[in-house]
């Protein structure tokens, strides 16, 4: 299963959205990776797209990180320790860097940059 059409918008009984409010989300992903961010010649059936999941999700409590140069394998490549760092502090602390809503670029030296 997964996130999907049908997944991410879901609401509890009162209308407030689930991912993103009761359950606050973090989404990271390699500027590289082809695999979560397919291309848009595919039909639409194939295709994925991190940014998109990310707008799907209506909710206010979500943050998502494009990690410059990073690929699908992030846990192995040379992010892995910043990937790793941030996902402490979510864990412990639901925000990163502070932050806790947003979507940012981490540039190689760590620099962040609000995405459009």
């Amino acid at each position: 299963m997964g996130w999907n059409d049908e997944t991410v918008p879901h609401e509890n009984p009162t209308g407030t959205p689930v991912l993103g409010d009761r359950v606050p989300v973090l989404i990271v992903y390699g500027e590289l990776d082809t695999q979560a961010n397919s291309p848009s010649s595919l039909p639409a059936v194939m295709r994925f797209s991190v940014p998109a999941l990310y707008e799907a999700i209506k909710g206010p409590k979500k943050l998502m990180f494009c990690f410059a140069g990073s690929g699908h394998s992030m846990v192995w490549e040379r992010s892995a320790e910043a990937l790793q760092h941030m996902s402490k502090q979510w864990l412990q602390h639901a925000k990163v860097e502070g932050l806790t809503s947003g979507s940012y670029f981490r540039d190689p030296d760590g620099v962040l940059t609000p995405l459009p």
